[in-house]
């Protein structure tokens, strides 16, 4: 996979990331000796001893650079931070990883760059020798080198820090350019994850006990005869507090809200027993309202099923008390399927008007 692979792709980035392969130095330090073991079978049939073992140790020379490399060239064709997508980008600077990742990378291809150096220097060297154990030494010279620069590059602690990096990275979901997405958003156990289990292709876990989802889940909306096709995320819950007081599995969910949502919907459980008091909650509507700036958002007041007439009320003249117009308010049960898919089509006609 060349560096250039990945230009122009950020949409399928995570996905991508899912089959790259992050070496250990040990694991490349067996198989380069390992190679280096094996028996060169000759190409030429010259009985000039000088040529066969000229042959037999630049050979050597170019299967075990070629090893090396092979094994280091996905970490080096990565693209760096700021050829990301925001919402990447964004994640790796709220772990406070961005250095971590973009040097990782630049160490990958300076082991490349170096090896070759290193490998020239030694082909030449064997090229102008006439005598097979000076070749012997210069080759083995040459693997001490490479391996020592590996060796280097690639410390264990880095490569384990790397390596989660890209586990994480490769969890979220693609970023697709021409694809409306919505992000749902509210405090923990409000409903977010019975939603999108109802309106979409996506099967989050569901539970009764806050914080279910930790990562952010993605799931599509398709209506083919009307030619709809919408993305939904579900994210981790917020809570009351402000973004610099937030872990990590709320940090997610900012980044979303600001780099992925061309909506958002927010939801609210309305009822006196529930985990968070309306208060509580619409303290949050105010964060998102603020992440999100000049984009749409809607609020959604979920579980009418299993809320009285009263707790829904008051939870609406709150809403509005605050300066929300009665029309972004849409009343829902995800549990029911009661509301969600006439909310998704408001969503997207209005959507589509804002566009033209």
């Amino acid at each position: 996979m060349s560096i250039n692979s990945w230009s122009g792709m950020s949409e399928c980035f995570s996905r991508k990331l899912r089959h790259v392969k992050i070496h250990y130095f040990e694991e490349i330090r067996s198989s380069v000796l390992e190679l280096f073991k094996e028996r060169i079978p000759l190409s030429s049939r010259t009985r000039v001893r000088e040529k066969i073992y000229r042959e037999i140790y630049t050979r050597k020379i170019d299967r075990s650079y070629d090893k090396l490399i092979s094994m280091i060239r996905e970490c080096a064709s990565l693209p760096l931070s700021h050829e990301l997508h925001m919402f990447y980008k964004e994640l790796l600077r709220l772990y406070s990883l961005e250095d971590v990742y973009n040097e990782m990378i630049l160490r990958c291809r300076n082991i490349i760059s170096i090896t070759r150096d290193i490998r020239d220097k030694y082909k030449s060297l064997i090229k102008n020798s006439s005598n097979k154990e000076e070749m012997k030494r210069y080759v083995r010279e040459f693997i001490g080198r490479i391996l020592s620069v590996a060796k280097r590059k690639l410390r264990d602690k880095d490569v384990d820090i790397f390596k989660k990096i890209i586990r994480e990275l490769s969890s979220m979901p693609c970023f697709e350019e021409d694809v409306m997405k919505i992000v749902l958003t509210g405090m923990p156990q409000v409903g977010k994850s019975t939603f999108i289990s109802k309106i979409s292709n996506a099967q989050p876990e569901i539970s009764v006990y806050p914080f279910t989802t930790k990562k952010i889940i993605a799931g599509h909306f398709i209506d083919e005869k009307k030619g709809i096709r919408i993305m939904l995320l579900d994210t981790p819950g917020l809570l009351d507090r402000s973004v610099e007081e937030m872990n990590e599995i709320e940090l997610k969910a900012v980044a979303a809200l600001k780099h992925m949502a061309d909506v958002a919907i927010f939801l609210i459980d309305p009822r006196r027993e529930f985990y968070y008091t309306i208060d509580q909650q619409l303290k949050v509507l105010d964060t998102v309202k603020n992440l999100l700036g000049e984009k749409k958002f809607f609020i959604a007041i979920n579980k009418i099923d299993i809320s009285s007439e009263e707790e829904i009320a008051e939870a609406e003249k709150k809403i509005i008390d605050l300066g929300y117009s009665k029309e972004m308010i849409y009343k829902i049960s995800a549990a029911k399927n009661i509301g969600l898919t006439e909310l998704i089509y408001n969503i997207y006609d209005i959507f589509l008007k804002t566009k033209t």
